[in-house]
Parts: C-alpha cells; structure tokens; sequence
C-alpha cells in the first residue's frame, strides 16, 4: 500500500517570491496622455497592471458595483428572453400554436428588434 503524504493543514504554503524587478522608461507625453489614463481606467494599481500586460497581454478592469449589477439585470433579461422563445419554438413545432406564415416572420422582426434595443 502506498503512503500518501499530504501537507498539514496548519502549514501554511510559501507563496512565491516575486525577486525580478522591471523598469521601463517614458516619456512626460507618452505617460501623461497614454500610459496612465489607461491603468486609472482599468481601477487596478499600477504594478498589477503592467505586471497584466506583460504576463497575460491584457488586464482585467475591476468593475464598480453598479456596472455589476446593470450586467446582471442584463444577463436575467436575457435568460428570461431565451426562455420565452424557447417556450414559442417548442409550441410550434408540437403543433400546438397556429402560426401562419406571416405571423412567424413578423414575430421574427419583433425580435431582432427588441434584440437590436437591447444592443
């Protein structure tokens, strides 16, 4: 039978240390009129954000809670929107809705226009 070691749960992992330093230099312009207002847009600090930029190529904006929740009502409007057309679709192929021709597509152009609202 083999011994499995596992660490105790009271030891705590060294986290690895960041021992590299990296400089770059710009200038007045370059940092007044591109560098910073980009890292104060994206509400993270100025380390993590370049450390971002050279690890990943991008970084993640922190978002304010009110954007937050504007994209979570969005989300549930969306899931509700799935959900009803879902519903529809599945009425009209069991043959349990009388949809004509022109009916199906001017429900089609409703739609894409409360999708296009949406937008």
């Amino acid at each position: 039978m083999k011994d499995i070691i596992t660490p105790s749960p009271s030891r705590k992992r060294k986290e690895e240390t960041r021992d590299i330093a990296l400089s770059a230099w710009f200038t007045t312009r370059e940092w007044e009129e591109k560098v910073k207002p980009l890292i104060a847009q994206s509400g993270v600090k100025q380390s993590d954000y370049f450390r971002g930029m050279v690890l990943r190529g991008t970084v993640y904006a922190k978002a304010e809670p009110e954007v937050l929740e504007k994209l979570l009502e969005t989300v549930e409007t969306w899931q509700e929107y799935r959900t009803h057309f879902s519903r529809i679709g599945n009425l009209i192929k069991a043959g349990k809705m009388d949809v004509s021709a022109e009916e199906t597509k001017a429900l089609v152009e409703r739609i894409n226009h409360l999708l296009n609202e949406l937008k």
